[in-house]
C-alpha cells in the first residue's frame, strides 16, 4: 500500500475514490469481453453505470470523512463496492440472450451438472447446458461437417470439421466455460 501520510484530506478522498471505482472499469470490461451482444444499448448503459457507481463512491466518501467512527469507515467500503457490482452486473444489457446474471447462474448451474448430462443436452435450448453437453461428449461429435455449432444448419461458419473447431467458434463466455472444463481435467 503506498504511503499516504504526506497528502491532504482531499487528496486521499480522490485516491480513496479511484480505488473504488476501479472494480467498476474492470468489471466492465470483462463484461464487454465475455457478453459483447449488446446492441446500441451499450451506448446509455455504461455512461449510466459509471454515474451511478460515482454518485455510490462520492456517497462512501461523504460517509467515511473525519469524525466518522472507524468501524462505520471499514464497513461503507466493502458495502459500497459490492453495490458497485451489483450496479454493473444489474444494468449491463443484452441484445437477444438472456440478462447476464441469469447467463452467469445457468453456466455455473450447467458446470455443476456436468456428470449428470447426457448426449440428449445437445439438443436443448439452453445454451449453457448445451456448451458443457457439447464438451463432455465432443468425441462422439461427427467431424464430417454435418454437425453445426448451436444447431444452425444454416449458417457454413458453424460446421464442425475438427474439435479444434468448437472453442474457436463458441460464443465468449461459453469459450470461457470450455476453457474451464478443459483445465479442471474432465
Amino acid at each position: 500500500m503506498a504511503e499516504t501520510n504526506g497528502l491532504s484530506g482531499g487528496q486521499k478522498s480522490v485516491l480513496k475514490g479511484m480505488a473504488a471505482i476501479l472494480p467498476t472499469f474492470i468489471l466492465i470490461e470483462l463484461l464487454t469481453r465475455l457478453f459483447p451482444y449488446t446492441g446500441l444499448q451499450r451506448i446509455l448503459a455504461i455512461p449510466l453505470i459509471l454515474y451511478i457507481n460515482l454518485a455510490l463512491v462520492a456517497a462512501a466518501i461523504f460517509l467515511t470523512r473525519k469524525g466518522t467512527a472507524r468501524s462505520v469507515t471499514k464497513l461503507v467500503w466493502p458495502v459500497i463496492i459490492l453495490l458497485t457490482f451489483i450496479t454493473t452486473i444489474a444494468f449491463y444489457p443484452q441484445e437477444s440472450s438472456p440478462h447476464v446474471a441469469a447467463q452467469i447462474w445457468s453456466s455455473l448451474t450447467a458446470l455443476k451438472n456436468y456428470n449428470e448430462l447426457k448426449p440428449e443436452d445437445m439438443e436443448k435450448d439452453d445454451e449453457e447446458t448445451y456448451v458443457v453437453a457439447l464438451y463432455k461428449f465432443r468425441k462422439e461429435i461427427p467431424l464430417d461437417g454435418d454437425f453445426y455449432l448451436y444447431g444452425r444448419d444454416d449458417e457454413e461458419d458453424e460446421k464442425i470439421h475438427t474439435p479444434a473447431d468448437i472453442p474457436l467458434k463458441l460464443y465468449p463466455h461459453h469459450r470461457l466455460m470450455w476453457r474451464y472444463l478443459e483445465s479442471s481435467g474432465r
